[in-house]
């Protein structure tokens, strides 16, 4: 006697609700067997995810540093440089869609109003720096006019405006500044041969602000990298280490992330110090994965729990049934159909469990993203993919089927006779 797919589901499950008080006990440990190995490894995924995000958000997976200090104090017309010609060559590199010299001043204050800002300013090309994601918040890009000392304000930068009467820890004057119709001053002091001290003062204007998030452009205030070049030409003597025909910095951007690791590798055979966030992709994605292995083996410690819990309720199924299970051999069912009879309760517990534990597990989710990550500064996330979703429910299937092997062959080995006997 063949017993189909659907009367074997059936009598499986007819069979479980008989003894529903175990049967709910015994999943509800495949419940919490499930949510803790998808929690665990969701937490591990949740923490790469933030961290990739970030570098996405900051587009410093296809974005080259490219430093070259070494040319930049060297008088020698051997020596290489990192000048326009070179920016040039680099530029022509396959996979390159931009590229911008950095002309960084460390030795100015810039204020506005009563408001000091010790943050330093940073020249970049404007028609390359639409590439590199400049997301504003307010007003645009500064003009290509290198008569004007225009420039943008990093989000993050705005944070350097400190009114020096306020207290250290007093972050709020920021609110009270009206960024794009301020007055600024880039003053830069020099040390006369007495000793006194001479301020020079330089006009400049706010065309712009941008949005604070992970991005190094939100740390920054930015200037056309060309006016600031005539400032320097036109007061050589405040400015007699800075060089307007070399670079000791460059950003390249690449199009696509594979090719942001060969570009860097062919600027760094040019003799140029290149590096890029996408170089420690791998060995990020490695920690990762030791960490979700991890976490992934705690949750494992419960679904063990539960499967012993599943092996122990089909034993004792099996020694309950042994009447019912001779009876069964009397009339000539299969030995194959009595196992599978056991194997699909085992694994209907374990589906059936699985597909709770993991709603459980989304509830749960939703709770650390929502809740548990604001108390702890978003330092904590969780992310529950499709494929963890059903890698869990088929783990807890799988799991259930296996814990059920030993009491099905239990059942397939008992003597039909003996059975009866006993079960009377």
């Amino acid at each position: 006697m063949q017993m189909k797919w659907y009367d074997l589901i059936k009598t499986s499950l007819a069979n479980l609700w008989r003894r529903k008080a175990r049967t709910i006990l015994t999943m509800v440990g495949t419940l919490i067997g499930t949510a803790s190995i998808v929690i665990m490894i969701s937490l591990g995924l949740g923490l790469n995810k933030e961290y990739m995000d970030g570098l996405m958000e900051s587009g410093g997976l296809t974005t080259v540093n490219i430093n070259y200090y070494d040319g930049y104090y060297s008088d020698s017309a051997t020596k290489l440089k990192l000048d326009d010609d070179a920016l040039e060559e680099i530029s022509k590199l396959e996979g390159v869609i931009a590229v911008t010299p950095l002309m960084e001043f460390y030795n100015g204050n810039l204020t506005a109003g009563k408001y000091e800002c010790y943050s330093s300013i940073l020249g970049i090309d404007p028609k390359a720096a639409e590439a590199f994601g400049f997301d504003f918040e307010e007003g645009g890009m500064f003009s290509d006019d290198t008569k004007k000392l225009e420039i943008v304000i990093g989000g993050g930068a705005k944070r350097y405006f400190r009114d020096p009467k306020a207290r250290n820890d007093d972050w709020s004057t920021i609110n009270e500044l009206d960024w794009l119709n301020e007055k600024y001053r880039y003053e830069v002091n020099t040390y006369n041969e007495d000793g006194s001290i001479t301020t020079k003062k330089f006009k400049m204007t706010a065309t712009g602000t941008l949005v604070e998030n992970y991005s190094n452009n939100s740390y920054y205030i930015f200037a056309n990298i060309d006016a600031l070049k005539e400032l320097v030409k036109k007061n050589k003597k405040l400015f007699e280490d800075v060089k307007t025909d070399q670079y000791t910095q460059a950003w390249v951007k690449v199009d696509d992330i594979e090719r942001t690791i060969e570009v860097t590798e062919k600027i760094n055979e040019m003799g140029f110090s290149a590096y890029s966030d996408a170089e420690y992709i791998t060995q990020q994605q490695e920690q990762m994965q030791t960490v979700q292995l991890f976490l992934g083996a705690i949750g494992a410690v419960a679904m063990l729990v539960a499967a012993l819990s599943i092996s122990n309720t089909m034993l004792m199924s099996v020694y309950e049934r042994t009447k019912e299970i001779g009876v069964m051999k009397v009339l000539g069912c299969r030995l194959s159909n009595i196992a599978m009879l056991f194997l699909s309760e085992a694994a209907l517990i374990g589906l059936i469990g699985g597909a709770f534990g993991l709603a459980f597990s989304y509830g749960l989710s939703f709770v650390i993203n929502h809740t548990l990550s604001a108390m702890l500064g978003g330092s904590i996330q969780s992310y529950i993919p499709i494929w963890l979703a059903l890698l869990g429910l088929g783990f807890s299937t799988g799991m259930g089927v296996l814990s059920g092997l030993y009491p099905a062959q239990r059942a397939m080995r008992l003597s039909a006779l003996q059975a009866i006997r006993n079960g009377a």
